[in-house]
């Protein structure tokens, strides 16, 4: 682990965020959307071992075969799901700050934020 020795909120600590990953911001850098859900899954998966579609969509607990497009995707082995868009401008922007070396001064505080920052040290 690299510690970096500065106050927060300063120049330097907002330098050496540039580009980097927070903590608070994973969750919106491993965001995907469009992918199976575990009942998609367990029937795509129930398909693709061999399984007849009628069996397979019981052992997902479908009352039907399921016909969504994503599945149909699945079977045919493409890909599906993507990054979400929030996770795609996160990467941009962090690419951005990496490229530059400088971070994007976005102006956004919330209250709890400049609170936060008015009560530490």
């Amino acid at each position: 682990m690299i510690v970096i020795g500065c106050d927060q909120g300063s120049e330097a600590w907002h330098r050496a965020r540039a580009g980097i990953i927070t903590a608070s911001m994973f969750a919106t850098a491993r965001s995907r959307v469009g992918e199976l859900t575990d009942q998609q899954r367990t029937y795509v998966d129930a398909v693709l071992a061999g399984m007849a579609p009628k069996a397979a969509a019981e052992a997902a607990s479908y009352k039907a075969v399921p016909k969504s497009a994503v599945i149909e995707k699945a079977l045919a082995g493409e890909p599906v799901g993507d990054f979400s868009e929030a996770s795609k401008n996160y990467a941009f922007r962090l690419a951005i700050e990496r490229i530059s070396g400088e971070p994007l001064d976005e102006g956004f505080e919330t209250f709890a934020m400049r609170r936060g920052h008015e009560l530490e040290p």
